[in-house]
């Protein structure tokens, strides 16, 4: 197995050796290497396609943190209907707003929730963002290991 570490330039458009970074995969995918791809940093939904749409397989990410927890990639089977019913019986929530990749819940007009959904597959999540007062108090990040789901 191949290992490669990157975080070159997270958080902004692909560029060339992240290009290479997917044509790498493609070659190696092509003679039958494995390989797995290491962020130094946990990236967010954006980067994670950013990278899959240059050629490397969602299941073939990774990070220390969730490497260190027992799992193996990134991978999204987290339901998303469930997760709103869970924030709906544990929160007060007097409104829910469904954005394009989100779901929001409110009450007395401050934000308490957001869950971001799959850009790919609304039925499925990938983080739950907590606020008070609309102030940012915690992020939880959910991927599973098993590897039947994306890609």
């Amino acid at each position: 197995m191949s290992v490669y570490v990157f975080n070159l330039l997270v958080g902004f458009s692909p560029n060339g050796i992240d290009n290479g970074q997917g044509y790498r995969e493609k070659m190696f995918d092509q003679i039958g290497l494995d390989s797995k791809y290491v962020f130094t940093e946990f990236p967010d939904m954006r980067d994670i396609m950013l990278y899959k749409n240059v050629g490397i397989p969602i299941h073939k990410m990774i990070n220390t943190h969730l490497k260190l927890t027992g799992r193996d990639c990134f991978n999204f089977t987290d339901n998303t209907e469930s997760m709103i019913q869970r924030i709906q019986a544990d929160m007060n929530v007097s409104e829910m707003v469904h954005l394009e990749n989100s779901i929001q819940f409110w009450n007395n007009g401050y934000l308490m929730c957001e869950i971001h959904t799959l850009p790919f597959d609304q039925r499925y999540f990938y983080e739950i963002i907590y606020f008070k007062e609309n102030c940012l108090i915690k992020k939880d990040f959910y991927g599973n290991p098993q590897l039947d789901r994306v890609d």
